[in-house]
């Protein structure tokens, strides 16, 4: 049904737009457009923009396929599969239809038919791939026999991607989920299938098998290992890693003397988490370790991991983290506290990888994955939405608090890159109540409405500025506004519909969605997060979502395309380690909030 209206409303559009593109019709060459989008990081826009294309152009298949590929690096499978079956796979070209076949095989991986996706991995020639293509095959393979618990093949297709990776970190990456898969098998396996030197997938097996030794032989059987396989893509900083990992497991962990008489470790494998339990953040790391508790109670796998808090609010977190990981977790939750997460990405190497619940500029380390509640990514998707709403001048108004000029900067920063361009900038003191004369000075030189306002406000001033836009708008003109979720209470909005009326905003869909009935929905945790303050709620959902990614940490770090319907958005993983968020946008209305979707 979804699918039907996208069509329906592209069909629309194409009557408005059909002389503009006539003689682009039988083009093949790129799309400008769609390319800005997904660059951008706006698959959803890329896939309508593709869709349109498709409608419009004589190789509709080709646009599909784009469009299909859009909508799954969205995370918006339905569509996605929806689109898929609009192409005639028989009427691609080569190169086009490797490409159908490779995102075939990704929606089946992510509906966990793994053994449908390698019947179709299976029907490509691997010999004949472009570089770039290959990658993905193999990626995509070695997806597919972990899915099936093929850990060994898993394995296998790794070592065969190895030589088409580029970057460093990812390289440094893909050995470290070699070794992960080889890890699961018993040592009576491994050595079935170790083959001797120079033979890379057998030096592969013999130092999976090397590390399952005590501590006492494993150094020794190491260095002869190195000696062995001097030309091994191990043998080198992953070797060193190891090496120095071991020297350190031998030296006695002791707790920290601030958390003397906590509860033990349990057995690995379980789930680590670095949060400041007590002191200055203990209200913020509370609230996240309920959503992470809520997400773990809703989890009703049989093999779920049990979970051990570590309180981090006293002490150096290199001790806390060194404390978790010498007790071999699956992964470690944390740290929250920014300076943390950067002292940690200094802390080389990380024997467990970790998921930190903050993000730092310029920090990258290929064990350290960041999810964090960034404000920039608010301001920018409410960007991205404004110019696909085809607005080109903009007007700010931000308080006058570090935070409301944060908000104010980035996002002129960010609208000039789209393209755009700023025509006024005005501040006002948070609470002031006196804003009449700067929303007169805004809305007046606006006469004929197609500039927007961006607003950087909270709750309380947005319900004063709002009217006041509205009044003193020329008549019969309303100046659109775009602010970030900051300017909407989450509990109180039904009572500020009227005052917010019209203002257009991107949050979390799990605060947008407060009807929908869920195990983790935010009707069905209401008592839970009754006492939880509106401003920190977001925090719950980031705890409840960090859970969900914990579980699902093998996938995070080894696939690029990786995607996730969080509580906190779509969530995906950027090159540079960082977990990004899609999230859904809306616009107030007297009535209620109606669902904006990002135009073509």
């Amino acid at each position: 049904m979804r699918f039907r209206r996208l069509i329906l409303l592209l069909t629309c559009t194409w009557g408005l737009v059909a002389c503009q593109n006539f003689l682009s019709r039988w083009s093949n060459a790129p799309d400008t457009q769609a390319e800005t989008l997904v660059k951008a990081g706006d698959y959803q826009g890329a896939m309508r923009r593709y869709a349109q294309l498709a409608l419009i152009r004589s190789n509709s298949d080709h646009y599909w396929l784009l469009a299909a590929d859009s909508g799954l690096r969205s995370g918006d499978d339905a569509s996605a599969r929806e689109m898929a079956r609009s192409i005639k796979p028989k009427e691609l070209n080569r190169e086009d239809l490797i490409q159908y076949t490779l995102l075939s095989s990704r929606l089946d991986l992510n509906e966990g038919n793994a053994k449908n996706a390698m019947a179709k991995l299976d029907s490509i020639q691997q010999e004949k791939l472009e570089p770039s293509t290959a990658l993905n095959y193999h990626t995509l393979r070695a997806s597919a026999y972990n899915q099936m618990g093929n850990m060994f093949d898993s394995a296998a297709e790794r070592v065969l991607l190895s030589p088409l990776l580029k970057q460093p970190n990812e390289i440094q990456r893909n050995n470290q989920l070699i070794l992960d898969s080889l890890g699961h098998l018993t040592d009576t396996t491994l050595a079935a299938k170790e083959t001797p030197p120079p033979d890379t997938l057998g030096g592969w097996v013999s130092l999976a098998r090397i590390l399952k030794l005590s501590s006492q032989n494993k150094a020794m059987a190491l260095a002869k290992w190195q000696d062995q396989f001097s030309k091994h893509p191990a043998n080198g900083s992953l070797l060193d890693a190891l090496l120095i990992n071991e020297s350190s497991a031998r030296t006695p962990k002791k707790r920290p003397k601030e958390n003397a008489g906590a509860k033990p470790i349990p057995e690995a494998p379980f789930v680590g988490v670095l949060l400041p339990l007590t002191g200055s953040f203990a209200q913020a790391a509370q609230t996240v370790k309920a959503g992470i508790l809520a997400a773990y109670e809703a989890d009703d796998s049989p093999t779920k991991k049990p979970i051990y808090f570590e309180d981090t609010s006293a002490g150096d977190i290199s001790q806390h983290y060194e404390l978790l990981a010498s007790n071999n977790p699956s992964v470690i939750i944390g740290p929250l506290v920014k300076e943390e997460v950067a002292s940690l990405g200094k802390h080389l190497p990380l024997k467990t990888a970790v998921l930190a619940l903050n993000q730092v500029i310029g920090l990258e380390n290929e064990k350290i994955i960041q999810f964090g509640l960034t404000p920039e990514q608010e301001v920018e998707q409410v960007a991205i939405l404004a110019r696909g709403d085809g607005k080109e001048a903009a007007m700010i108004l931000a308080s006058d608090t570090s935070f409301g000029q944060r908000l104010s900067k980035h996002f002129e920063e960010y609208w000039i890159k789209l393209g755009g361009k700023i025509t006024l900038s005005r501040k006002f003191s948070q609470h002031g109540g006196n804003y009449g004369n700067v929303v007169k000075e805004l809305t007046g030189s606006n006469p004929s409405g197609d500039q927007l306002l961006f607003l950087a406000s909270d709750p309380t001033d947005a319900r004063e500025i709002m009217p006041k836009v509205s009044a003193l708008s020329p008549q019969g003109i309303q100046t659109p506004v775009y602010a970030t979720s900051y300017s909407f209470d989450i509990r109180n909005h039904s009572k500020s519909l009227q005052e917010l009326n019209g203002m257009i905003f991107c949050d979390m869909p799990w605060v947008l969605n407060q009807t929908d009935h869920g195990k983790l929905s935010f009707l069905s945790l209401e008592n839970q997060t009754s006492a939880i303050p509106s401003d920190s709620l977001k925090l719950f959902a980031m705890g409840m979502d960090a859970y969900l990614l914990s579980g699902d940490m093998d996938r995070v770090l080894s696939e690029p395309d990786y995607r996730l319907s969080g509580n906190t958005g779509i969530l995906s993983t950027q090159p540079n380690h960082r977990i990004r968020r899609q999230l859904e946008c809306s616009q107030v209305l007297a009535r209620g909030l109606q669902k904006r979707i990002m135009p073509k």
